[in-house]
């Protein structure tokens, strides 16, 4: 039999004394071997808010260039200009056209090269719009400029689509036989841009060329 162990007063020893452990119960020897366990859903969530992160930006970098690709209205080309149709080497479209043709053509950007409206109704008095400015586009002076060039604005796309809607319009002088044109910017710049070309002695296929180039943009 082994001999009791004692310490210098006579107490005894225990051989195997209980291990030191911290307050969560791992023996102290243990836990330097494996930290606890709560660090590691932490770790978890440190990684896949990186990754979130990580998705996020590249799915914001996506859109910026696709919109960085996309003329804005009046913005002139700064590439070579795009592929326009010879005048009669493609069918006119109208509003009479199936709405497929339309966005088919659209996508090509040249509508209002092949464009025909036939809008018949009388532009509104640019005098109700005096002092009217939307985003920085004088109002009256759009509407003047449909009241001095009917037949060059009917020649025109209205690259807002709105042909498209419910409302009758036939090109964009119908923007501004209505309301409508007060209150859109796109209508508001194509008119007052038309009016600028047809002052420098611009032909209407010239006028429609150019708009086509400086403010096509696809369909949404």
């Amino acid at each position: 039999m082994a001999p009791e162990l004692t310490d210098g007063k006579g107490k005894k020893k225990d051989r195997n004394p209980p291990k030191k452990t911290y307050r969560s119960g791992m023996p102290k020897s243990d836990a330097k071997k494996n930290p606890p366990a709560r660090r590691r859903p932490l770790v978890a969530f440190g990684l896949l808010t990186i990754a979130a992160a990580l998705v996020v930006f590249f799915i914001f970098a996506g859109s910026q260039t696709r919109n960085a690709e996309v003329m804005k209205p009046g913005e002139a080309s700064s590439g070579p200009p795009r592929r326009l149709p010879d005048s009669g080497s493609v069918a006119v479209l109208g509003p009479e056209s199936p709405r497929e043709v339309i966005l088919a053509a659209a996508r090509e950007g040249n509508l209002s090269s092949r464009w025909r409206g036939g809008e018949t109704r009388p532009v509104l008095d640019p005098t109700l719009f005096s002092g009217q400015t939307f985003y920085g586009l004088d109002v009256a002076a759009a509407y003047q400029a449909a009241k001095e060039i009917p037949q060059v604005l009917d020649e025109l796309f209205c690259y807002c689509y709105c042909a498209l809607h419910p409302g009758g319009h036939r090109s964009l002088l119908s923007c501004f036989t209505d309301e409508h044109g007060s209150r859109c910017t796109v209508c508001l710049a194509q008119a007052l841009r038309a009016r600028e070309l047809y002052r420098q002695g611009k032909t209407v296929t010239e006028i429609e060329r150019i708009i086509d180039r400086e403010f096509w943009q696809p369909p949404s």
